[in-house]
């Protein structure tokens, strides 16, 4: 069993087998019933049937649109677009971004200091259909999936599988 930020529902029974649970640092809102569930999971003495991976806020390196999304910018055009952010106060000296760029806002901040950049890789900025809005999500660290974590989370799963045919992760 693998889940992203949400715990398991009430009714579904998940206590015999291995289960992760990825979520972020600052969604608190799921933190409280994944640490009641794996702490449940892991109740039995002995076993260690449940993992919670904690993702903590991504700083925004000089390549980190690269590293991302790829496809539609440069690592030259990373390094301009991490330098907007800071020229905008969007992210600080630690490159965290400041403010969750889910925030509801007439005129995102994020959105006027990028728009540039999106315009020339035909990027919407429209929240859960953007490349470049879900990777800023991701970076902010609340109540987004991710790819970090997921090469933990199965190797723990292959770990307690027992099944000699599931490859290396």
């Amino acid at each position: 069993y693998l889940s992203q930020i949400s715990a398991p529902a009430d009714k579904e029974r998940i206590e015999d087998i291995p289960a992760v649970f990825i979520t972020m640092n600052r969604d608190t809102k799921i933190e409280k019933p994944v640490a009641l569930a794996v702490r449940k999971m892991n109740s039995k003495i002995g076993e260690t049937k449940a993992l919670h991976i904690k993702l903590p806020p991504i700083p925004l390196t000089d390549t980190f649109f690269s590293d991302r999304i790829g496809g539609y910018y440069s690592a030259e055009i990373s390094t301009e677009m991490v330098r907007s952010l800071h020229n905008c106060d969007i992210i600080n000296d630690s490159n965290e971004i400041i403010r969750n760029p889910r925030k509801p806002e007439k005129k995102p901040k994020w959105k006027n200091c990028l728009k540039r950049f999106a315009s020339a890789s035909a990027d919407s900025m429209v929240s859960d259909e953007s490349p470049l809005a879900e990777v800023l999500n991701t970076a902010f660290g609340m109540h987004e999936s991710s790819r970090d974590g997921v090469k933990e989370a199965l190797t723990f799963l292959k770990d307690r599988a027992g099944n000699p045919k599931i490859s290396d992760c």
